[in-house]
């Protein structure tokens, strides 16, 4: 029988107890004990609960990562084996203060694997259009723009990480799902930087160009995206830059940075 099992039978053992007909002396002394009844059948229901809810953290993890690699993913399933721990600690010591903080845990927990099994579903472009945190590093997308391209765009681990997920200041957010609806767009005509799409700079590294996600409108800030285009018509989305200030050598430096981290990325993850 497990600890949880035991407690449980403990709890219920002495709130049965507890209903059972008394003499006058027990009458006496039950409302000294009352108070310890209520909070043993709170502490058991508290218990119950986070107990359903780790069996459904668990399902749901085993669904997301029978198929797929995330270092990020292993970091949350880590997260939640402590929390797992912590709550048989809290059992084990009878220690029923944690429970609404380690229930809490568990359904923050919840929001977490659920956001991951959503990832894992979008595996069409349009299915982040309008939400950029369902991206998956080195997922590739196949994009129909409405300019009438057809292209793939793949995401680097680094720029997903930092410049798409858990994003909280408004106008990143905004600068992020405009970037999504840029590269929906498609590319640029020449001379055209003025509106959303994609540009590429006049820089070939090893038969390679960069591309520039173009944004439009103060909502968005100075925010830009870059990605080095092979030879084919598959784009790789590296870096980010917020450009407020540029000097001389500010393009190049940004050209040299796509580069470095296209090279960096271990595309075969």
């Amino acid at each position: 029988m497990t600890n949880f099992a035991v407690l449980v039978l403990l709890i219920t053992s002495s709130a049965l107890a507890s209903s059972e007909p008394r003499s006058s002396k027990e009458s006496q002394s039950s409302c000294e004990s009352s108070l310890n009844d209520e909070a043993d059948q709170i502490a058991l229901e508290a218990m119950l609960r986070i107990e359903k809810l780790q069996n459904e953290i668990s399902e749901s993890f085993q669904e997301v990562m029978h198929d797929m690699r995330s270092s990020d993913l292993d970091t949350d399933f880590d997260k939640y084996l402590r929390l797992s721990e912590k709550f048989e600690s809290a059992m084990s010591d009878s220690d029923w203060g944690q429970l609404n903080a380690i229930e809490r845990s568990n359904r923050e927990m919840i929001e977490v694997v659920e956001l991951w099994k959503e990832r894992k579903r979008a595996v069409e472009f349009e299915q982040v259009l309008e939400r950029p945190e369902l991206i998956l590093p080195h997922r590739v997308y196949k994009v129909k723009s409405l300019r009438g391209d057809v292209f793939e765009v793949v995401f680097g681990t680094d720029l997903v990480k930092s410049f798409y997920w858990g994003i909280h200041d408004p106008v990143h957010m905004r600068a992020a799902l405009k970037s999504i609806d840029a590269i929906y767009r498609g590319y640029l005509p020449s001379r055209a930087n003025a509106a959303m799409g994609i540009g590429f700079l006049q820089a070939i590294n090893k038969g390679h160009s960069v591309a520039k996600i173009h944004l439009k409108g103060r909502s968005v800030g100075s925010y830009r995206v870059y990605g080095v285009k092979q030879a084919g018509s598959r784009i790789y989305f590296v870096s980010w830059a917020n450009e407020t200030n540029h000097d001389a050598a500010y393009l190049s430096r940004q050209i040299e940075r796509a580069y470095s981290r296209f090279d960096l990325e271990n595309w075969s993850d």
